[in-house]
């Protein structure tokens, strides 16, 4: 896949969703930093729910969803974008998910358009 703000060709691979950390949630400890774990409180919220569902019919009639942006993070990976694509693969019975490894977190956020306060301009 190419990507634009690298200027280069990226290997689209498909990645254990077991070992994709989700340390940005808010409630870490409640979900000991597993994806997983998050689906048993989704139906909690309507708005997740509603948006989970979308995607999970775009899941099911497409066969695919587009690829998540993470980083090599301590023993897995960092996901810097598809966190609720993630939970849409879990919920339609997935292990797996399509997405690009950068190289760290600044460059999965400049390559996805996502402002990090600690980049250099």
């Amino acid at each position: 896949m190419y990507i634009e703000f690298l200027k280069e060709e990226r290997e689209k691979i498909y990645i254990p969703i077991d070992e994709i950390y989700c340390k940005h949630e808010t409630c870490y400890d409640m979900y000991r930093n597993n994806y997983r774990n998050q689906l048993l409180s989704i139906g909690e919220y309507e708005e997740e729910n509603r948006r989970n569902n979308a995607l999970v019919k775009i899941l099911i009639e497409q066969g695919f969803l587009y690829p998540i942006a993470l980083y090599k993070y301590e023993e897995g990976y960092l996901c810097v974008d598809g966190h609720h694509r993630i939970k849409a693969y879990l919920t339609a019975g997935y292990d797996e998910i399509p997405g690009i490894v950068y190289k760290d977190k600044v460059e999965a956020c400049r390559a996805k358009g996502i402002p990090y306060k600690g980049a250099q301009k």
